[in-house]
């Protein structure tokens, strides 16, 4: 597996790209370990990615999501895993239980998603739809269904979630997730599926994933962790002590 970071929404630049979901869509970066991840986005940004890395003493909140049932039973005994394992490291770990307002945020990131997704492929729809994948089709046919009522509701759902998060850092340094619902999947024609990822990119926060475990079919299992907006080199700090708790010694 690879370390995949996400940074802070908007913290990449996205000029020259081609955009789906505008208040959603994240540029982020592959490396082989957390510190080359901090290493690229500062050579990007020019923003200091020397934050030190915290010992014992980083809070983790564990936090299952309300996606925990989009698990396979292979991932959920692996997170269990994990954190049990980040405890016996030494780490301060709690668990985290969202508020309701998260599930909520979960489901309007979708009608965000495919709703901006209509309007920002509204050309190769109309001039090209014979070419558009059914998947797509199927997400654009989505958007193109929601008024701007529904779009409005969603937008403020976000609001409200992003507002309850930051009140959810209190007594917290990061958060630890599940990176995905199973192993990574054979092939190339998909990259698995989103779920455990789309409530943090609707936070726009800052996420790192670490694949600290394997499956039994010797594809990665990865945790992700998240830290507050606009805290990128802390996360990445502590995203780094994470990593070195799942490292061969």
């Amino acid at each position: 597996g690879v370390v995949g970071f996400k940074p802070t929404f908007d913290l990449l630049p996205t000029p020259g790209t081609k955009a789906f979901a505008w208040t959603l869509d994240t540029i982020g970066v592959f490396t082989n370990r957390v510190a080359d991840a901090g290493f690229v986005v500062e050579a990007v940004t020019g923003r200091r990615f020397d934050a030190a890395v915290p010992g014992k003493e980083l809070r983790i909140g564990i936090c299952r999501t309300p996606m925990a049932d989009d698990m396979d039973d292979e991932m959920a005994e692996a997170f269990d895993f994990a954190a049990r394992h980040l405890t016996d490291y030494g780490f301060a770990v709690s668990n985290l239980e969202l508020p309701d307002i998260f599930a909520k945020a979960h489901k309007a990131h979708d009608v965000i998603n495919d709703y901006e997704g209509a309007l920002s492929l509204s050309h190769e729809w109309f001039a090209h739809r014979d070419r558009i994948s059914d998947r797509l089709k199927a997400i654009i046919e989505a958007g193109i269904a929601y008024d701007t009522a529904t779009y409005d509701a969603a937008r403020q759902t976000m609001k409200a979630a992003r507002l309850a998060l930051t009140r959810i850092w209190n007594g917290l340094d990061v958060i630890v997730a599940p990176s995905a619902p199973g192993a990574a999947p054979h092939g190339i024609e998909t990259t698995g599926s989103s779920v455990m990822n789309r409530l943090w990119t609707a936070m726009g926060v800052p996420c790192v994933n670490i694949p600290g475990m394997v499956s039994r079919g010797g594809l990665p299992l990865g945790i992700q962790v998240i830290g507050p907006a606009m805290s990128d080199a802390r996360t990445i700090a502590a995203a780094e002590a994470v990593e070195a708790a799942f490292r061969p010694h």
